[in-house]
């Protein structure tokens, strides 16, 4: 795969811009452009510095600006190992930048081999439980957090770490206890508050869930999921109101995020506001095609409003992204209805029933 500096410069080529258009572009100087094609900073001012530049000489020709910087960072880090490949923190800093960039396998490698010349290191063996768990290993993240817990039995972030998993699983309980210990032992830790609030939303104890969304917000106040989270907490609690604000202010922090605008599109399509609803599903299709939830919802909303071609056309694609799916069958079934299309909609009827029985005996 090609360094930094050797794609910062095909992509500048293939977007058919020179040095200096890029120089009058970022307002970085002409030399230190070519130093970066050179692959040679020796001379380039360190630190916050060179990320700007990276992140910058990336966006203007049409490179992720922190993807680039986060490559950058784990080719420095791969040569700091090579010169000193039995260093265990050297080896465990790469092993973070691998992580960092999704190649857990690399990363694994990493942590095995710093924790084999440090093998109480608890960053190490909570990195790695990481790292298997974004693989799917689960039984190899909990040995590994149980590992760092034991080494550290103060710190919150572990149990928190080791609470995801069992969220992962299934085990409501054991992640709840996790999220408990976390918290107790470190008030501020913004992901167990949010992930605990979660637990507290799926068992129907809504207001355990808006206090600890609300402390979420408070220690991170742009957690767009947070406000998200906590708008469909508002909304089953019947408070349209507060829902909406919340719906708002998640779009005002990132206004291309599809589930955001699904989620505002469903408050609209409750409360009657249809063609506010059909709007936001325009965007959240626009933004993610293949969404079916979307789809289904646009089609619905289209439905209601009498536009039943337009409804047929997102039902039959939400249908082809999720086929086993009665409630979709059975609204097209009434498009097919309102259009005379008897035929389609009896054998729509037909498919609706036999995936509800199906559903039933499960």
């Amino acid at each position: 795969m090609a360094n930094v500096s050797e794609r910062l410069q095909r992509a500048r080529k293939d977007a058919g811009l020179t040095l200096h258009q890029v120089a009058d572009q970022t307002r970085i100087q002409h030399w230190i452009l070519e130093a970066i094609e050179r692959d040679d900073l020796s001379h380039v001012p360190g630190g916050v510095f060179i990320r700007g530049y990276l992140t910058s000489f990336a966006r203007a020709v049409g490179l992720d600006g922190e993807r680039v910087w986060a490559d950058y960072r784990a080719e420095m880090r791969t040569a700091a190992a090579e010169l000193a490949p039995d260093d265990p923190m050297i080896l465990f800093n790469r092993g973070l930048a691998w992580l960092n960039s999704g190649e857990m396998d690399n990363a694994i490698d990493d942590f095995n081999a710093s924790l084999e010349h440090e093998p109480d290191n608890r960053r190490a063996l909570s990195s790695r439980g990481d790292a298997w768990l974004r693989k799917g290993e689960h039984d190899k993240a909990l040995a590994d957090y149980a590992t760092a817990i034991a080494l550290d039995p103060d710190d919150g972030d572990l149990f928190y770490r080791r609470g995801n998993v069992w969220d992962e699983l299934g085990d409501s309980e054991k992640a709840l206890a996790d999220y408990n210990l976390a918290l107790r032992l470190e008030p501020k830790l913004v992901g167990a508050c949010h992930n605990r609030g979660n637990l507290w939303f799926e068992r129907g104890e809504y207001q355990k869930a808006l206090d600890d969304y609300s402390r979420a917000i408070e220690l991170e106040p742009n957690m767009l999921i947070a406000y998200r989270n906590r708008g469909d907490t508002w909304r089953a609690m019947g408070r349209a109101d507060l829902a909406l604000a919340d719906f708002n202010r998640a779009v005002e922090l990132d206004p291309d995020n599809h589930e955001t605008h699904n989620c505002r599109g469903g408050l609209y399509l409750e409360t009657g506001e249809l063609h506010k609803a059909l709007a936001d599903y325009d965007v959240a299709v626009r933004l993610d095609p293949n969404c079916p939830v979307c789809l289904k919802a646009r089609g619905e909303v289209h439905w209601r409003l009498g536009q039943n071609a337009q409804a047929i056309e997102d039902l039959t694609a939400a249908i082809e992204f999720n086929p086993t799916d009665g409630e979709t069958y059975a609204m097209r079934a009434e498009a097919y209805w309102q259009l005379g299309q008897d035929q389609l909609a009896e054998s729509d009827r037909r498919k609706a029933r036999e995936l509800r029985a199906a559903q039933s005996k499960l």
